[in-house]
């Protein structure tokens, strides 16, 4: 595994590293990490995220329930570690997975695709 408690995105890179390794990244849910970890098939993101005490990614219900970062990254660490030991083969699956992620720019809609949306529509 591969841990990134942070509250803000530094960098963008480490993650796709680790998994181009076989690390499944454990992250919180903000900036890019939303769009490059797929909780369950590459790695673990926590549910919601919370900046200046207030939710801004996930749902209301799952937000009242975890209330803090602290309390979704606790869960989202638990949930690896249960997976881990109790499904080993699909840690197994998610390590391919992850390996083969391309993150290149001339995928079919990937970032390129969707920059010249931007662009071109003003929204994506």
């Amino acid at each position: 595994f591969y841990m990134m408690p942070c509250r803000f995105e530094p960098c963008g890179l480490t993650q796709m590293e680790a998994m181009a390794k076989g690390a499944l990244p454990i992250a919180m849910s903000t900036g890019g990490l939303v769009d490059t970890i797929d909780t369950n098939t590459d790695g673990f993101r926590t549910e919601v995220f919370f900046s200046d005490n207030r939710h801004v990614y996930g749902n209301n219900i799952t937000a009242r329930r975890l209330r803090n970062n602290e309390n979704a990254y606790t869960e989202t660490l638990e949930n690896a570690l249960k997976t881990f030991y109790e499904m080993p083969n699909h840690i197994e699956v998610m390590q391919k997975a992850a390996m083969h992620k391309d993150f290149s720019w001339d995928v079919e809609d990937g970032p390129l695709e969707k920059y010249y949306t931007l662009l071109k529509t003003g929204h994506l």
